[in-house]
């Protein structure tokens, strides 16, 4: 039998170069590297276990390392086989044996957990086991609890965070700026060199003119892709005078450190990953027919060969400025409008890497010279590998991940690029709206700041529509003189029995900040029972009314309120007073400037000593 999950599936052609996963008798599985097509047999059989346990974990192992898992190359599909080994030598030595999967329990787990005890690996290896099994559909629900819920004692920190990070606003400016130097830097040169060797191929230069030797090598270089070279093959002692073969390529075409640049900051303008913006082809296709420098959009095949061979080429559209925006910076820097076109930055990168594509044969967009040949002797690169990150990274003074500190320059991380590019600008790229949002979005540091900020502000809303709902109704001038005139005109206004008026406006139900209705139909208490709250509740009561003679000792209230703020530890005084001080300036809001000051300077000090004893609480029940 040959297939995966009980459906068929036949051998990858050669050369296809996504991972491809067979299972033979089901305990086997082959793996096919991304890049390279390097492949790997995974026998399950070795392992001491039962069968139908060795088919099991053969079929963990494979959706371990099928998409979406960011496993690529036949190192980390080991590094998964042998973890998958670790916990076979635990279920093998188990007794009873275990027969299936179904038979796996919590007390294996912690046979697992136990064997490493100890060790600074434990972390490690439990985590690893957890990836592997925590969503294996063969076993047991509550294993699966208990495999999630386990967790060695004493953790330690680790130097790369278990879920995906991103760059802070510096740390992507920082990077980013970096970047276009490197860009940029590279285009002036080779753009001198290309006008130095076009001067010299249209006989401008005269044979004594000091650039005429240096012209004359890159005409050299720009035919075969080599220099001036003794008999011995190295390079010729004369080439010394002009800075050697790195100099002289360089004026030709880019280096790895800077191919790399460009990758880099292409991904960080489109969120791709850079493995898939790495093999960008050079060849692209343009729908409105329009020429290089005038497109305003083109298309290009590219692979993401983790999503399968269905799903593995993807079209991916590279669009210019829009006609109305490119106007507004046209009188703007070429450079600014540069890096705002990631069309502009892949036409500029297929220019200075024609002579790379030409001599080092390769349709790719990418493409460098090095001094110092690979293992098969070849001098050109045609894209740029993580070691190439690396490199460029120690070259412009960036640490590695277990180096980096939060005060210095940030490691240079490929994943967080493209993570910190989609919460930037929250469109999916070359993944779905779900993916984006589930894998994405929801852990990233930026978008729940941005989260709270926006629930923060509704809910400010909602409470602020709350309490206009049910501020403390105020009594003006006119509706006091109304009261005076027809007292009967004035309840039917105010909602309220005659009597009731009358007691408002001669303070015979003053609460101190507020005028009460009726104190014995109190929110805190039964009806008919007088009202136990403290006199600071009154203006959240909806039996409160404001009348204008309230006024002084409500300024006098709030004064004092905002005195003790400094003195009182923060939370108390937002949970305590706060409400009050908040309520107390609604009221205020109903009076003009001067009123307010008027009754400012009719405060008495009976009024301020009230004030302060309902704010010692010296006026609460007991």
């Amino acid at each position: 039998m040959r297939g995966y999950g009980g459906q068929s599936a036949s051998l990858p052609e050669k050369g296809w170069r996504a991972p491809e996963l067979v299972l033979e008798g089901g305990t086997a599985v082959r793996f096919i590297e991304e890049q390279g097509g390097a492949e790997k047999i995974y026998d399950f059989t070795k392992l001491a276990v039962e069968p139908a346990v060795q088919q099991w974990l053969a079929r963990a192992f494979a959706r371990r390392i099928r998409p979406p898992a960011a496993v690529k190359r036949i190192k980390s599909a080991t590094q998964t086989y042998e973890m998958i080994g670790r916990f076979a030598a635990v279920l093998g030595a188990s007794d009873p044996p275990v027969g299936d999967a179904s038979a796996v329990t919590a007390d294996h787990l912690t046979a697992f957990h136990d064997r490493y005890h100890g060790l600074r690996s434990q972390l490690y290896y439990v985590d690893s086991l957890r990836g592997i099994l925590r969503d294996d559909p063969d076993l047991p629900a509550d294993v699966r609890a208990d495999l999630i819920a386990t967790r060695p004692a004493g953790n330690r920190d680790r130097s790369v965070p278990s879920r995906p990070t991103e760059y802070t606003d510096v740390q992507w400016q920082q990077i980013t700026s970096t970047l276009r130097r490197d860009v940029r830097l590279a285009r002036n040169r080779i753009r001198a060199g290309r006008s130095l060797l076009s001067r010299y191929r249209d006989e401008r230069i005269a044979e004594d003119h000091p650039d005429c030797f240096l012209a004359r090598q890159l005409d050299l270089f720009d035919r075969t892709g080599d220099v001036l070279r003794t008999r011995r093959g190295t390079p010729s002692e004369a080439l010394s005078k002009l800075g050697g073969v790195r100099h002289i390529a360089a004026l030709l075409c880019l280096t790895p450190h800077e191919m790399t640049a460009f990758a880099l900051l292409i991904t960080a303008m489109t969120g791709e990953n850079f493995g898939t913006v790495s093999g960008w082809p050079a060849t692209s296709y343009r729908p409105d027919g329009r020429a290089l420098d005038t497109a305003a959009i083109v298309l290009l095949e590219a692979t993401k060969p983790r999503r399968g061979p269905d799903r593995e080429h993807i079209v991916t559209a590279l669009e210019d400025l829009p006609p109305s925006l490119a106007g507004v910076l046209d009188a703007d820097t070429g450079d600014r409008r540069l890096f705002r076109s990631t069309l502009r930055v892949y036409e500029l990168l297929l220019e200075l890497t024609e002579l790379s594509r030409r001599h080092g044969r390769h349709q790719g967009a990418f493409g460098a010279y090095t001094a110092s040949p690979s293992r098969k002797g070849e001098y050109w690169t045609s894209r740029p590998q993580s070691f190439h990150v690396g490199a460029w990274a120690k070259t412009n003074g960036f640490p590695v991940t277990s180096s980096a500190t939060s005060e210095g320059p940030p490691s240079i991380n490929t994943r967080w690029l493209r993570n910190t590019a989609i919460a930037r600008t929250r469109r999916p790229v070359a993944h779905t709206r779900t993916t984006m949002n589930d894998q994405y979005l929801m852990r990233s540091d930026q978008v729940i700041g941005d989260a709270r900020t926006v629930v923060a502000s509704a809910l400010r809303r909602e409470v602020d529509k709350a309490r206009r709902r049910h501020a403390v109704p105020v009594f003006t001038t006119e509706f006091v003189s109304l009261a005076r005139a027809d007292p009967q005109a004035a309840a039917q206004q105010a909602a309220l029995p005659v009597r009731a008026v009358s007691a408002l406006m001669s303070g015979h139900h003053d609460t101190l900040l507020a005028g009460c209705t009726d104190h014995t139909n109190s929110p805190h208490s039964e009806v008919g029972m007088p009202c136990p709250a403290s006199f600071l509740e009154c203006l959240d009561c909806v039996n409160a009314r404001a009348l204008p003679h309230h006024l002084p000792v409500q300024i006098a209230a709030a004064d004092q309120i905002a005195a003790l703020r400094p003195h009182l530890d923060p939370q108390m005084w937002t949970a305590k007073y706060a409400p009050v001080l908040d309520r107390l300036g609604d009221i205020l809001g109903h009076y003009t400037s001067a009123e307010q000051d008027r009754a400012r300077t009719d405060v008495t000090g009976e009024q301020r000593r009230l004030v302060e004893q309902v704010l010692d609480g010296r006026w609460d029940l007991r």
